[in-house]
């Protein structure tokens, strides 16, 4: 947790850091505070922070922005902005390579050059809040730009901009256009025809305006409609969202899908925006069509056989963030071979999570190699350096005598009671008929009785002795109670 303000490259090329949160009584971080932070893999800043860097400030309508906040922290896969951030500055997550996704608060106005440059991302919705953001590749002004803010994003496949505002949404999508941006270029959403018509106006971008600009959402539905279960449920893209919360919904299942599965982080339904963050029980089960699988970092519940018997699924890939696998979430994903690593934020793995998987499994902590043991997986299990764990060998089973009893007394009273011997063994003694009985074990003696409800978990020798009818009676054991299990 950072104090209440921050110096410039506090925290420059350090490599221990892994999770930074910050409070809302920072606010003023100075440029390149986390930059090249190789350990880094989460960061969230606590709603109601309005962060600026007044020294190394990009100034954009009277707003300061933090420049090359975490630059090169190439192993950032978790970043929460807060819901009060007005700006994104330049070159602020440039070469965050592992970085799949980021949420962009209706707060941010401005965005800078390059802020997302290099980085992961394949699927990015820049808000109506936004008003400006900048491209300057060339100084020549009828250029298409190839610098802007999303320049250089090899996944990056759509890029859903909100804005209604003809004139400024129109210059926006121009100065970030997708040229250049990945090798097939990225479709361009836009919410107007007439934002599209604009665009085309100018006849530099005209040719790729009409091919790579679209009106629309992929992720967008008009209202919400029912399922069978009477739940709220929206169809968008080829996926079922159940509604789960005022603010939030859950993938339920879906209507086409092939290939490997990227999921959302958000969703806009009656024009509202809902974030993502559970998968359903059963939502891709016995799926055979998926070839992969991402669970983004927003994704913090992955619910029961959420994708039991997807035997053609070759990878699984699991972001920081995750925090529980239920019960028979990744079972009988028998076409898994490549290693699956639980990250850090998974607190709970529920049983039968991996069961029949082949493949092998890092974890990122003991906790939850005994989780991961406890849920019944039989592979192989790696710890966080790298190492597969060795299974100890059973200790010799050394031959443990109980304590020597002539005579076992069992008053009326003490009928369903139980005798302990030295190795912790129980014998429990019920009534049965006029004989008196031991709980069900491996005996052979002739008062055994079938049926006997038992917690023994040792072998003991026969009982001697006919019967025990009343009180004061005895049943008279051997004198040596071994035990074969101690």
């Amino acid at each position: 947790v950072l104090p209440a303000s921050s110096r410039s490259r506090v925290f420059y090329k350090y490599d221990k850091l892994r999770s930074v949160k910050i409070p809302k009584s920072v606010r003023t971080i100075f440029a390149y505070a986390f930059r090249e932070c190789s350990s880094l893999e989460s960061v969230e800043f606590e709603d109601g922070s309005n962060i600026s860097d007044n020294a190394n400030a990009e100034t954009a309508n009277g707003i300061n922005t933090c420049a090359y906040l975490f630059q090169h922290c190439i192993n950032l896969k978790h970043v929460k902005l807060p819901n009060t951030l007005k700006a994104i500055s330049y070159d602020m997550f440039y070469q965050c390579n592992n970085l799949k996704n980021i949420d962009i608060p209706e707060s941010v106005e401005y965005i800078g050059s390059s802020a997302f440059r290099g980085t992961g991302v394949y699927c990015l919705t820049i808000p109506a809040s936004v008003t400006s953001a900048v491209g300057f590749a060339s100084s020549d002004p009828s250029s298409i730009p190839t610098v802007g803010m999303l320049n250089c994003c090899p996944n990056l496949k759509n890029i859903i901009f909100l804005g209604t505002d003809v004139d400024s949404t129109a210059k926006i999508v121009k100065n970030n256009s997708a040229a250049g941006l990945t090798p097939d270029y990225a479709t361009l959403w836009v919410t107007k025809q007439e934002i599209k018509d604009k665009i085309c106006q100018d006849l530099n971008y005209k040719a790729w305006a009409e091919e790579y600009v679209k009106v629309g959402n992929p992720y967008i539905a008009s209202d919400w409609t029912k399922d069978e279960k009477n739940n709220d449920i929206a169809k968008i893209n080829g996926l079922i969202y159940k509604k789960t919360g005022d603010n939030t919904v859950a993938v339920s299942g879906y209507t086409k899908i092939g290939g490997d599965l990227g999921i959302t982080m958000s969703i806009v339904v009656a024009n509202k925006i809902y974030s993502v963050n559970e998968i359903a029980d059963g939502a891709f089960a016995d799926c055979k069509e998926l070839s992969g699988v991402t669970v983004s970092s927003y994704i913090k519940k992955v619910g029961n056989n959420a994708f039991n018997g997807c035997s053609n699924i070759k990878q699984i890939v699991i972001f920081e963030g995750v925090e529980t696998i239920g019960s028979g979430a990744f079972a009988n994903c028998t076409g898994v071979a490549d290693k699956i690593k639980i990250p850090d934020s998974v607190r709970e793995i529920e049983y039968g999570a991996f069961e029949n998987d082949v493949c092998s499994i890092q974890v990122s902590n003991e906790e939850q190699k005994q989780f991961v043991i406890d849920s019944g997986f039989t592979g192989t299990i790696i710890d966080p350096d790298g190492e597969i764990y060795e299974e100890t060998e059973d200790a010799e089973e050394e031959e443990v005598v109980g304590e020597e009893y002539d005579e076992v007394s069992i008053s009326a009273g003490q009928i369903g009671t139980s005798f302990e011997g030295r190795c912790g063994c129980r014998l429990d003694f019920r009534q049965t008929g006029e004989r008196c009985s031991v709980g069900e074990s491996d005996l052979g003696g002739r008062d055994q009785r079938d049926g006997v409800d038992s917690s023994d978990s040792c072998c003991f020798g026969s009982l001697e002795g006919d019967s025990c009818g009343g009180s004061g009676d005895a049943c008279r054991s051997r004198n040596d109670f071994d035990s074969g299990a101690g």
